[in-house]
């Protein structure tokens, strides 16, 4: 690849990114009544999450194929949206503005060690927006993104043929 192929960007130049915010908890619950709610990384699995808690109330959302982040100790882990989902304070969801999604997750998984340099916080570490849109990197050509893609999107889908053959046809989590 040529290097007039890369380009020095920041992630806000590439991304839209949605910080959380937490609705009250008067109106959370268990029973699978509103949306799917994330506080944080508690029920990430290894590329979607799991939901135990509820939102009737949502504050800020995340859409499907949305990648997740932690903004809060521990900053930087990731997962994907595969619903519409209520995101508290300690997520944050972004999104490509070309809505290569996929091929952000990989990027992020990448570069958190990145991210994590910027951390705040006396007790638990944290980012905020500022920090996130901050993160520079190499952002490549479009016919090298595309190339790029290709290979992520085959390595999604043998990981995740990988993981229901182990869980018994359970859809990974």
């Amino acid at each position: 690849m040529s290097s007039n192929e890369w380009r020095e960007v920041k992630l806000g130049e590439i991304v839209d990114i949605e910080m959380g915010q937490s609705p009250k908890s008067e109106f959370y619950n268990t029973e699978g009544l509103g949306v799917p709610f994330l506080q944080g990384n508690k029920t990430f699995g290894m590329i979607y999450p799991k939901f135990d808690v509820f939102c009737t109330n949502v504050k800020k959302i995340a859409i499907q194929n949305d990648i997740l982040m932690s903004v809060r100790a521990p900053v930087g882990d990731l997962n994907i949206a595969q619903e519409k989902i209520c995101i508290g304070r300690g997520i944050c969801a972004m999104r490509m503005k070309n809505r290569n999604n996929l091929y952000l997750f990989y990027l992020l998984k990448h570069n958190v060690k990145n991210l994590k340099k910027t951390e705040s916080g006396t007790v638990f570490g944290g980012v905020n927006k500022k920090d996130i849109m901050g993160l520079r990197w190499l952002k490549q050509s479009s016919k090298a993104g595309l190339s790029i893609l290709n290979h992520f999107k085959m390595a999604n889908l043998l990981i995740a043929n990988w993981a229901r053959s182990l869980r018994g046809g359970e859809l990974l989590a």
